[in-house]
């Protein structure tokens, strides 16, 4: 009889483990892609993955990430989101606009997250912040409006300056949008802004050649990765000069450009892989508002500014949440 019971449960407990372990083989790991513009600026990226890896998910372990890079070319985009959907991922996140807009013409079912993108209203990307409407959500540094902010802060540092270069990549949607709101901005401040068009690296010494003929005295970058990945070249060329400037990323200031300002990067790449976490857990895209910056950062390059012959008003560093010196 004991030996009964005892083959009884050794079967059922067999079978219990069999079952888990089935179980276990057979659960999903979920597949995140991301579609970045090129390998040299991924290192931008890294709030967000850290973000993730606390929230649980590690690659390879608990969730396998697909990184997808465009290699600073737009065209590319509309493939590599096809590829993410063949991919049969779970979720596609996206760092540029372009990249939103082949990702959205790919897929109006997988729910697709916007990292820090910078007008998702405008670009049609979203019917509102408040209520995305289908299967896009994520997070927005709201481009035109900071763009105006940055030419404030720029006149207020260097009141003496009256024409400002703007670098513009049409290629990037939000382009238009940024300059519409720097000109009203430019109007009220008595500045004039030299718009000059970049498409390919080879344009960035016609815009300055043509700024330099034009009498620019100082420099405005806008957002646009094109720009991250050829800082090099831009802060060269506007040190040469010895313009002040006011910049897109933070990267430009800690090389030696005069301003940064923007929303806090590391919350919104952060509030990003959340809403990522969210989705995967279940949640509809278009019920979840795209989040805006609580918190704006501006940098401020002492070293830039002595190097320039400019002395900075306390008023700006007073509002300075970070000095380089």
């Amino acid at each position: 009889m004991k030996r009964r019971v005892c083959a009884v449960l050794i079967a059922g407990l067999t079978f219990i483990w069999s079952v888990a372990a089935t179980a276990q083989s057979t659960t999903k790991i979920p597949r995140l892609c991301f579609i970045e513009f090129d390998q040299g600026s991924s290192d931008v990226t890294r709030p967000f993955f850290n973000a993730l890896a606390t929230l649980g998910y590690i690659d390879g372990k608990t969730i396998v990430i697909d990184h997808q890079f465009a290699e600073g070319r737009n065209e590319r985009y509309s493939e590599l989101a096809r590829a993410c959907v063949q991919r049969q991922s779970d979720v596609i996140v996206v760092r540029t606009t372009p990249a939103a807009l082949a990702a959205k013409a790919a897929t109006g079912m997988v729910p697709i997250v916007m990292v820090s993108l910078g007008d998702p209203v405008g670009t049609g990307l979203v019917d509102s912040l408040a209520r995305p409407g289908g299967n896009i959500t994520g997070t927005t540094f709201v481009a035109p409006a900071v763009a105006a902010k940055r030419l404030a802060l720029l006149k207020e540092t260097v009141p003496r300056i009256s024409k400002v270069l703007m670098l513009s990549y049409p290629v990037d949607p939000i382009d238009s949008g940024q300059i519409m709101a720097v000109a009203r901005t430019a109007q009220t401040l008595g500045v004039t802004i030299d718009v000059r068009e970049v498409r390919k690296q080879a344009d960035i010494a016609v815009a300055f050649d043509g700024a330099i003929a034009a009498r620019c005295e100082a420099m405005l970058v806008p957002s646009a990765l094109f720009f991250v990945s050829h800082r090099a070249e831009v802060l060269e060329r506007s040190t040469r000069q010895k313009w002040p400037g006011v910049f897109s990323t933070r990267e430009f200031a800690e090389d030696g450009g005069l301003l940064y300002f923007s929303g806090q990067r590391e919350q919104l790449y952060a509030r990003a892989a959340t809403l990522v976490d969210r989705i995967l857990k279940g949640a509809a895209p278009a019920s979840l508002p795209v989040e805006q910056p609580t918190k704006y950062d501006l940098i401020v390059n002492l070293k830039a500014a002595k190097a320039l012959g400019i002395t900075v008003p306390l008023s700006i560093l007073a509002r300075a949440d970070e000095v380089i010196e």
